[in-house]
Order: structure tokens, then sequence, then C-alpha cells
């Protein structure tokens, strides 16, 4: 019985890795292709909205009792953060 029962284990193991091996983007659904934008991607669109939203917080922060040299600097730091996120190469 655990001799067929390992038989029956590693046919599965093979069968697995065969299909692995094998696997196409045409196999998946359309719906999962989102998965190719990748991390290097989805990180630099957070950066550019992060950047974007400490811009938009120091222009906020010409109203209050902050200096206005740090609303600038907060202001300059959000949109340099923004357009270095930016990816060139696809733009262009």
């Amino acid at each position: 019985m655990a001799n067929k029962r390992e038989k029956s284990r590693e046919q599965w193991q093979q069968e697995i890795v065969a299909r692995q091996q094998n696997v196409t983007p045409a196999d998946f659904p359309e719906g999962v292709h989102y998965a190719r934008i990748g991390v290097p991607k989805i990180a630099s669109q957070a950066r550019f909205w992060i950047g974007i939203v400490l811009a938009a917080t120091g222009l906020s922060a010409f109203r209050s009792v902050i200096p206005i040299a740090l609303a600038l600097a907060i202001v300059a730091g959000g949109l340099l953060l923004a357009v270095s996120a930016m990816q060139w190469r696809e733009i262009h």
C-alpha cells in the first residue's frame, strides 16, 4: 500500500511540475493579466501619488502657521518625488 501511495505521489508531483513548465499567459483568464504590471511599476505609481499628496499638503500649509520656507520645502519635495516616479522610457 505504501509503495502504491509513493508511486501515485511521485506521479502527481511530476504532473504538477509538467503543468508549471508548460503554462503560458494564454492559459489564464483575461482578468489575471493585471499581474503583468509588476512591482516596479506599482512602486513608481505609489511614489508618484505620495509625491502628489505631499505637494498638496505643502500647498495647504501656506494657510497655516507653518513657516513659508517649510511649506515650500514640502511642496518641492512632493513635486520632486512625483517627477522622479515617472518612468520616462514608457512616456517616450
